[in-house]
């Protein structure tokens, strides 16, 4: 029988005396060691892969945003940091004292456009806006504006101001900026529907496939309520009212009531007065001046309640809100018609609930991201991009802003608000 061959390895002299050590076994690994390490590798090529992605990233975005944290007490010219190729909007003040104006994410072209309160990205600016209440002045009355020298060559400046004329006169802007800058801006964004970029309090309404008709509650107030607290007006709004008030109830509140009543009717600590206006038929609506567009907050802070605006000028909301949606003092003869009108109302309710119909007709307050209404600031981002897109721009074309919008404004004063207060 043939034997197993057996193969000897002969040891050298160095280590035939020791036991062999860890080194010199090859240890083989077994299935569920190797598998073990494959998904340890596999793990950690992807780790790395998700650590080098996020680099990439955040160093693209530091080329848009690297200047915005620039330490403003740096001596380093703002050239030596990163600014976007997409185009610049630079806020040179703020309004009203807050930085609250920006690009939001409902504007289509969010992400395209840098919106800044930096004014070290003036030189790179492809627009600077100006809120004209918040304008500084100089010792010797020159407007806070950028050097000229400083500007880009074909930089567009925007007049901003939700304020009407007469308004801006009592910020004492209106008179200064006329001699001061007469071609200085080249676009408007105001409430003015006129205006380059339009701006108004609330929005406009269209109608949608789809809405809910809003419910009513009872009325447990007869007349109307009115809260105010600018007591003299340029509109005289205030003598129309009173003459109204001969005729029939009206409750006023705030700080130009006549009542204790009348100040207990919205303390200053409550979260809201919605309650006070839905409890009464009517509310006072009317403006502190009469101009073209101008329709504020007294309208859009209340539209959805179930009580009828009462304002001055018919053809100031038409086109503006639907048609028989309010009740306008000019569609009577005198403050005493009127309230003939409303007390009428008041008693039938079937006649009352007719100003609530338009409810029922699809209307719906328009999104900002509209096609006819982008905000203005997402406004002025696309014509900034439809600019770029042009193969060859022309200089900018400079308007006298305050002539302008004293001009489109129309503001009536207090002309009919004498007239009408003074009909029998």
């Amino acid at each position: 029988m043939q034997s197993d061959s057996v193969q000897l390895v002969e040891c050298s002299s160095s280590s035939h005396n020791r036991p062999p050590s860890p080194t010199d076994i090859r240890w083989p690994l077994s299935a569920k060691s190797a598998q073990m390490f494959k998904w340890h590798f596999l793990f950690l090529f992807l780790a790395f892969s998700v650590v080098l992605l996020c680099w990439v990233l955040y160093v693209n975005a530091c080329d848009d945003f690297m200047f915005q944290f620039k330490n403003d007490s740096s001596e380093n010219s703002s050239d030596d940091y990163a600014f976007p190729t997409k185009p610049v909007i630079l806020m040179w003040t703020s309004v009203f004292g807050q930085n609250s104006l920006k690009l939001g994410p409902g504007c289509p072209f969010f992400d395209q456009c840098f919106f800044t309160y930096q004014r070290r990205a003036l030189a790179h600016a492809d627009a600077v806006v100006y809120h004209v209440p918040d304008i500084k002045w100089t010792s010797d009355e020159r407007p806070d504006f950028p050097e000229q020298i400083l500007m880009p060559a074909n930089v567009r400046n925007v007049f901003l101001t939700q304020e009407n004329p007469s308004a801006l006169r009592d910020y004492h802007h209106a008179e200064k900026l006329r001699k001061a800058a007469p071609s200085f801006f080249h676009w408007t964004m105001t409430y003015l529907r006129s205006s380059d970029f339009l701006m108004p309090y609330g929005g406009f309404w269209i109608s949608p496939e789809e809405t809910l008709r809003l419910g009513f509650s009872d009325k447990i107030m007869r007349g109307a309520v009115w809260f105010v607290s600018n007591c003299r007006t340029e509109s005289k709004r205030e003598l129309a009212v009173d003459a109204l008030s001969k005729h029939m109830l009206i409750n006023i509140g705030g700080k130009c009531a006549k009542t204790e009543q009348g100040k207990r009717l919205c303390p200053r600590n409550a979260t809201s007065c919605d309650h006070v206006f839905s409890a009464h038929y009517f509310f006072i609506a009317a403006e502190n001046d009469i101009c073209k567009d101008y329709v504020t907050e007294k309208y859009w802070d209340r539209y959805h309640l179930p009580s009828v605006p009462i304002v001055m000028r018919k053809h100031i909301y038409e086109g503006i809100v639907p048609n028989n949606s309010f009740i306008a003092m000019d569609q009577f003869e005198s403050p005493k018609a009127m309230a003939d009108h409303l007390n009428f109302l008041m008693d039938n309710p079937d006649e009352y609930l007719k100003y609530f119909e338009w409810r029922a007709q699809n209307w719906s307050i328009a999104p900002w991201n509209h096609r006819d209404f982008l905000m203005a600031q997402c406004a002025l981002c696309e014509r900034l991009l439809r600019n770029r897109n042009q193969s060859s721009l022309t200089k900018p074309i400079t308007l006298n802003a305050v002539e302008w919008f004293e001009r489109n404004s129309k503001c009536e004063g207090d002309k009919f608000a004498n007239q009408w207060a003074n009909g029998k």
